[in-house]
């Protein structure tokens, strides 16, 4: 029993030394995340974008959506240059990069990065933050931009009254500049871009979050009187995202066009509407732009392509 009792004691750590240990195990826990991020961002770099979302996200088990949150914390800035000041954690390190974007896009890169700066100067966030407080700074950098947006339309309809905005002669650079200058359209259509379905398409990226971040259901026009259209082409495996972008943008699903896509992309155009339109057939075009005016009426506004139809708006690159 007395030599149970030795061999007991010798092997007991004191807990300064239980201390040292763990916080050993726990930098080569840190120093294993920030090497593993490198290695994604570098195969991103090496294989493209195809390949990294089909093949590599097989080959390691991993959704396309997890491992591209994994390349957005490899891309951020903020993340790279406080290492020793952001927690090893996953979830927290991905909500670092979307308060990133968020303060980049609103106030430019310079300034949007000094921004989360102040954040970890201060101690806000640190290596022992968890995640639903960094998400907190999220969630009301969301806010303030929903507030903002609501202030602006309902000043824009103090000052125009009963114009409702609808036009087409002016061009826009972006969504957020057509959104402040008021404009109101009845037919909306967008191919978003692969990039773009995967992040919305990730159960974690809300509806709210897609409002946010593309705010076009500020585009449509009042449906009391006439029928709103929108129509959103997708892959055919990406059905549930436009679905979901189409709920996000206040259209109602109505059907699915699956004979009219381009064969060889394997596409699908859905078609949402507001106010209760006619009745829809089926019909043979290919062309999206024509399929809209088929569908809905004018002004149009094409996202995502160029559109050099009478009539028609377009912004190629909506989103920055």
């Amino acid at each position: 029993m007395a030599k149970d009792q030795q061999v007991l004691t010798h092997n007991m750590l004191s807990l300064e030394e239980h201390v040292t240990l763990i916080r050993g195990h726990q930098q080569r826990i840190k120093e294993a995340i920030f090497d593993f991020v490198a290695a994604i961002s570098n195969a991103f770099d090496q294989l493209g974008g195809d390949v990294f979302d089909r093949e590599l996200a097989k080959e390691l088990g991993m959704s396309a959506s997890t491992l591209n949150r994994w390349k957005s914390i490899g891309s951020s800035r903020v993340i790279a240059e406080n290492a020793d000041a952001v927690p090893p954690v996953f979830s927290s390190l991905y909500e670092i990069t979307l308060l990133e974007k968020m303060y980049v896009d609103e106030k430019g890169e310079t300034q949007g990065l000094k921004e989360v700066q102040k954040l970890i100067n201060r101690g806000s966030i640190s290596s022992a933050t968890e995640t639903k407080d960094i998400r907190f700074f999220v969630d009301r950098l969301k806010k303030d931009r929903l507030d903002r947006k609501r202030q602006t339309k309902e000043q824009m309809l103090l000052e125009h009254g009963d114009s409702v905005g609808y036009g087409a002669s002016q061009q826009y650079s972006n969504l957020s500049q057509a959104v402040e200058a008021g404009l109101k359209v009845r037919t909306i259509v967008m191919a978003p871009p692969t990039e773009l379905l995967t992040r919305w398409g990730d159960p974690a990226f809300l509806k709210s979050d897609i409002q946010a971040e593309f705010p076009v259901s500020e585009l449509r026009g009042k449906s009391e009187a006439e029928f709103i259209t929108c129509l959103i082409q997708v892959p055919n495996v990406r059905i549930d995202v436009g679905i979901k972008l189409l709920n996000a943008s206040g259209f109602n699903y109505r059907r699915t066009f699956f004979h009219i896509s381009n064969t060889t992309k394997g596409d699908v155009i859905l078609l949402g509407q507001r106010g209760m339109g006619g009745a829809i057939t089926d019909i043979e075009e290919t062309d999206l732009a024509i399929v809209a005016e088929h569908i809905g009426s004018g002004p149009f506004m094409m996202l995502f392509d160029r559109c050099k139809r009478d009539g028609w708006m377009s912004i190629e690159d909506p989103v920055t």
